[in-house]
């Protein structure tokens, strides 16, 4: 057993690290994980719920992810456990979340159960940026092979979603939670992760039986300025299906020698990623980005309510290009494909050089197992 002190809003918290002998090699990593996780933490959502803690490592069992109760938390330590192998850094992050939200994990709801998914995932991609690499188990999970080519928290700069969950964060196997994170990653992207996080720290300091999406939307609502109580209902609605797609696009030449470029936006789901701005009206929402033959790119913003828009541009080029939602801001949308629209691509002679190279590698794989089976 080993034990220390972490600062917390003018005091200290106590803090006991146990670990099994035999695995005593890596209590360094668990207690390097925990101090991380709590200082982030205390920064989030304030002071550290409870006086002490205790940090446990466990022997894995077969299961991933850590459990919490108040004030404490455990981690699944593997007997082989390589640097590149972050299961029990996810764990111990995801279990100290928990601590803030719901350490009685009974109590806890279906979207408090997505939130705390949200945000040990977004405590995840910050702590490990860089470090967090894929690795598949083999051998019934007890050989992990670190894939240093899978980087699964890429640098916070990088403006691409990120992975939604991770085993290590408990998270349901029916998919419930994976859709409600996916639900706050969106508005995350929408809003920012500033506004986002300062909404979550006010959710949390209610008591904890208004820990709910319309709390969310609420404290949203006041920090935009924005009435963003019907988007929020949208995107956490389990029944709500998003599809947004390119309808059509066409150019064509008019009286002046300009082209005259119509682009059509269809909703084809029942969900409705929409807000109305103060007076009622409806506001854009969507991004839309129409790209010309001569290079040049116009972006405008479209309602997400509407079953259709049509914008109209006249440029002295036609266009070629047409996307909805090309920052991915909606990762609810069911058919992405949908989302865009080329026309006359010009064919890439490094992509036809990599796939030529690709299908010889397949070919030489194939031939060789054929040989040996």
């Amino acid at each position: 057993m080993q034990a220390g002190r972490l600062p917390r809003d003018g005091g200290a918290i106590e803090v006991r690290y146990l670990t099994a002998r035999e695995l005593s090699a890596q209590a360094p990593r668990l207690s390097t994980a925990a101090t991380a996780a709590v200082t982030l933490l205390q920064d989030w959502f304030g002071p550290f719920p409870a006086e002490s803690l205790t940090v446990a490592g466990t022997p894995w069992r077969g299961s991933d992810h850590g459990t919490a109760l108040p004030g404490l938390v455990t981690a699944p330590l593997r007997w082989i456990a390589p640097v590149r192998d972050q299961s029990m850094e996810r764990a111990i992050i995801g279990a100290l979340v928990r601590q803030y939200f719901a350490p009685d994990v009974a109590a806890s709801q279906p979207f408090v159960d997505s939130l705390i998914t949200y945000a040990a995932t977004r405590a995840v991609h910050h702590l490990l940026e860089g470090s967090n690499f894929a690795a598949p188990r083999f051998f019934g999970g007890f050989v992990p092979f670190p894939l240093r080519t899978v980087l699964l928290s890429p640098p916070v700069g990088d403006p691409r979603p990120r992975v939604a969950g991770f085993a290590e964060l408990a998270v349901r196997t029916d998919g419930r939670d994976l859709r409600g994170v996916r639900a706050l990653e969106s508005l995350e992207r929408y809003v920012g992760w500033p506004t986002m996080l300062a909404a979550l720290s006010q959710l949390r300091m209610r008591d904890a039986s208004e820990w709910t999406a319309l709390a969310l939307a609420d404290a949203l609502s006041t920090l935009r300025g924005t009435d963003m109580r019907f988007l929020v209902q949208e995107c956490v609605r389990a029944d709500a299906v998003f599809d947004y797609a390119i309808g059509d696009l066409r150019s064509q030449a008019v009286a002046s020698g300009q082209v005259e470029t119509t682009v059509t936006i269809v909703r084809r789901g029942t969900g409705r990623f929409a807000i109305r701005d103060n007076g009622g009206a409806a506001a854009g929402t969507l991004p839309v980005a129409v790209r010309f033959a001569d290079g040049r790119e116009i972006r405008d913003v479209v309602d997400g309510g509407a079953e259709s828009a049509t914008l109209v541009y006249t440029a002295p080029a036609p266009a070629v290009r047409a996307v909805v939602d090309p920052d991915v801001i909606l990762l609810l949308d069911a058919d992405r494909a949908n989302n865009a629209v080329v026309r006359d691509a010009k064919m890439s002679k490094l992509g036809i050089r990599l796939a030529m190279h690709w299908l010889a590698w397949l070919q030489n794989t194939m031939l060789s197992y054929a040989a040996l089976s």
